[in-house]
């Protein structure tokens, strides 16, 4: 999980429903509406929209959204004719705001200078009539319950026959299709007695009865016949959390709402749709072979095949099973990253057996982040990890009882564990590998939802060329020092590497020692066609000078923008100075930049700033 910042937005949306309907007179004076404003998703409580038509009476001019985001009225007339109902809502994005300019896999997002106002208006058509008329109304009737319910798709092109009593027998008065509503209309019907018939399509059957009950037309009067059908064969697709990774979906595994199932061939259109009390149906699947698929969410690895093929015949009943986890993975530098103060080989990645937990009922802190695979920084600033917090960090001192760390266990949802067992590493050496007497927790255990100050001992040695040191913290929901945890296809003991069936994993840099430098103030501002970082000490004892360096992305820098040391000028002084740096080298439009700030002692000990941030918009336009 990235670190805390302002989510882009888009601008409001409101619907207004139904978009179109016809009423008939008399009986159907009313017209039923309801509108629904939302941002990204997400109701808009307490908005104001305003409404007008142009035909009939409207129940209020102005409605007020509930706690969904909705608010219903009316709109009447006792007369034939046609309306168009106009419904407008204003908003303000305030100066700050990031704007989705561009949604989708390429979504571009901007910041607004200044405060942007808009409305958004959305229509909808309302028709009253009279006369005899009959529809004939067919529906895809998944659920079998004879009624149309939400979701449930109305039929085009199925045939219609209307009949008419006359005396003992049915008279067959006129053949139609349904349009793209589902609808065959019959219109200036002699008043009478009615009934409907549909042509029965292969693959399908009956949910409502063919012919249809008998309907008593009155003259002016109107009515509906509703047909429903469904097709013959399901495949259901189930969506499950396996917690244990086996691939299977095991008693107490959640299942998983909102996850795209889809299938090919296509059926009716309907190719994907979102689980919803974990699983989605394909129904009215004509017998033959099909192939059905999950869509990858961010964050998730699958543990069954993404992909299944299918056959099914006349009234087949077929279920897959598709299982996704989340885990939470480590950032500690391995090998190759660059910027590290020493060579290390820490293991992170998921190929090199780094720490991942299934994120299951516990964390650490209040947050806790789902990757699928590690994110390896010389920082360790691409996890929001929250659950370790140094104590005194500039006053830990070589021996027993040298260091103390609070430790915060959170639980996740109706958590049933009670107590987390804490293990931890710190590399004390420096020599880039976590060996077994820098533990310097084992088992420590942390009540949930408490935080503890848990004490450790800091090994007697030589002092170090640098003041960094790099830690590595793991939760776990039982002891580990006796392998208890086997829940899944592995033992997961207490090292810094491997598999564990929950609980995170939290990594860390912390500098600290006899620091020449500190900092009151670090950033960056795009100035014209340049970017000028500032930076202002408190004081410099002992500082030889800083380097200054910028990357594409807070995962580390890609370059040194300074060709030598930039000297101090304060050295041995306890006050402080301030410096500018004027960065114009191969700047783009349009991309963040990051800069990290390193400062250099006169003993080569060097601590790094940052990074901070700027979105470089480009050169302002000429005049």
């Amino acid at each position: 999980m990235p670190n805390p910042c302002v989510l882009p937005v888009s601008a409001p949306v409101m619907t207004l429903e139904p978009a179109s309907a016809i009423n008939f007179l008399p009986g159907g004076e009313v017209h039923n509406m309801t509108v629904t404003v939302t941002q990204d998703g997400a109701p808009l409580v307490g908005k104001v929209v305003n409404l007008t038509t142009t035909f009939g009476a409207l129940s209020s001019s102005s409605v007020t959204t509930d706690a969904d985001g909705r608010a219903s009225f009316t709109l009447t007339s006792n007369v034939t004719g046609s309306a168009t109902v106009t419904a407008k809502f204003s908003y303000v994005l305030p100066a700050g705001t990031r704007m989705v300019k561009l949604p989708g896999p390429d979504q571009q997002v901007i910041v607004l200078g200044t405060p942007q106002s808009g409305n958004v208006i959305a229509t909808a058509t309302k028709t009253w009539e009279t006369g005899t008329k009959l529809i004939v109304h067919k529906f895809s009737d998944n659920n079998t319950n004879g009624v149309q319910d939400g979701g449930e798709e109305s039929l085009q092109g199925w045939t219609m026959r209307l009949y008419r009593l006359e005396g003992s027998s049915w008279q067959l008065v006129a053949t139609k299709t349904t349009d793209a509503a589902g609808n065959a209309i019959f219109s200036n019907l002699s008043p009478g007695v009615y009934r409907a018939e549909e042509t029965l399509q292969s693959g399908w059957l009956n949910t409502t009865p063919n012919p249809s009950a008998q309907v008593t037309l009155p003259a002016g009067g109107q009515a509906t016949i509703n047909f429903g059908n469904v097709a013959l064969a399901v495949i259901k697709a189930w969506k499950f959390y396996d917690l244990n990774m086996n691939g299977e979906h095991d008693v107490g595994e959640p299942l998983l709402d909102g996850w795209t199932m889809n299938i090919w061939p296509a059926i009716n259109g309907i190719g994907s749709g979102l689980t919803a009390g974990g699983a989605f149906s394909f129904i009215d699947l004509p017998p033959g072979a099909y192939r059905v698929w999950e869509t990858s969410q961010s964050g998730w690895l699958p543990t069954t095949p993404v992909e299944r093929n299918i056959t099914v015949g006349a009234n087949d009943f077929a279920e897959v099973w598709f299982g996704n986890v989340q885990l939470d993975m480590g950032d500690l530098p391995e090998t190759s990253t660059p910027g590290t103060p020493y060579p290390v080989d820490y293991p992170t990645l998921m190929a090199n057996d780094g720490p991942r937990h299934v994120i299951h009922s516990i964390q650490l802190g209040p947050a806790i982040t789902a990757e699928t695979d590690g994110k390896p920084c010389p920082i360790c600033g691409l996890d929001l990890d929250d659950g370790v917090t140094p104590v005194a960090l500039a006053n830990w001192a070589m021996g027993p009882g040298g260091g103390t760390v609070d430790v915060q266990v959170t639980a996740i949802g109706a958590s049933s564990v009670t107590t987390g067992y804490v293990n931890a590493w710190i590399d004390w050496n420096q020599n880039g590998t976590f060996e077994a007497d820098e533990q310097i927790l084992m088992d420590a255990p942390v009540p949930v939802g408490t935080t503890q100050s848990l004490v450790f001992d800091i090994p007697i040695g030589p002092p170090h060329s640098s003041n960094a040191y790099y830690a590595r913290f793991r939760l776990y929901d039982a002891p580990q020092g006796v392998c208890l945890r086997s829940t899944g296809p592995a033992t997961s003991c207490a090292t810094p590497s491997g598999l564990a069936f929950n609980g995170e994993v939290e990594d860390y840099r912390w500098d600290f020692g006899p620091l020449g430098v500190t900092l009151a103030e670090f950033s960056a501002v795009q100035q014209g066609e340049t970017v000028l970082v500032s930076w202002e000490t408190t004081s410099e004892l002992g500082n030889l000078g800083f380097n200054l360096y910028r990357g594409s992305s807070p995962d580390g820098w890609d370059r040194q923008l300074n060709d030598v040391l930039i000297p101090s000028q304060a050295p041995g002084s306890p006050g402080g100075f301030a410096y500018t740096w004027t960065d114009q080298a191969d700047l783009t439009p349009g991309a963040t930049y990051y800069y990290w700030l390193e400062d250099v002692n006169l003993a080569g000990a060097t601590a790094l700033h940052g990074p901070i941030s700027v979105d470089y918009v480009g050169p302002p336009p000429r005049r």
